[in-house]
């Protein structure tokens, strides 16, 4: 059984809420000048711990990330990222390729554009 690092809690496989059960592993390295050499440091759980990293639920990652961004008085925007793909013309004018090309949208662009496919219909 997998356990999440920052709130200990034990999740069993079958639990139903798959967003809190989903683990990350979270691995976090410095660089330390120890008798001036740059010596690469990871982050374990514990002084005890045997294995590098932090296992974290999904939801406790998401809530540690939006409290720091708040605390430092960072305004989290929460934006709609999609990919979809275009045909570009090559430089040198011998064909075309195919090329993902993101999107970014707030939600009051997406609102937006919802208002006006409804009117449009």
């Amino acid at each position: 059984m997998k356990a999440c690092d920052l709130h200990e809690k034990i999740f069993p496989a079958n639990m139903v809420d798959t967003r809190k059960t989903e683990i990350v592993k979270v691995y976090v390295e410095r660089k330390e000048d120890i008798e001036d050499k740059d010596i690469t440091m990871t982050l374990f759980n514990d002084p005890k711990a045997d294995s590098e990293g932090l296992d974290v639920c999904a939801s406790c990652l998401q809530e540690k990330i939006l409290n720091v961004l708040q605390a430092g008085d960072n305004i989290p925007a929460w934006k709609n990222v999609s990919w979809h793909k275009e045909t570009m013309t090559k430089k040198d004018g011998s064909g075309t390729y195919e090329k993902n090309v993101k999107t970014v949208r707030t939600s009051e662009e997406i609102k937006q554009e919802l208002i006006a496919q409804k009117r449009a219909k």
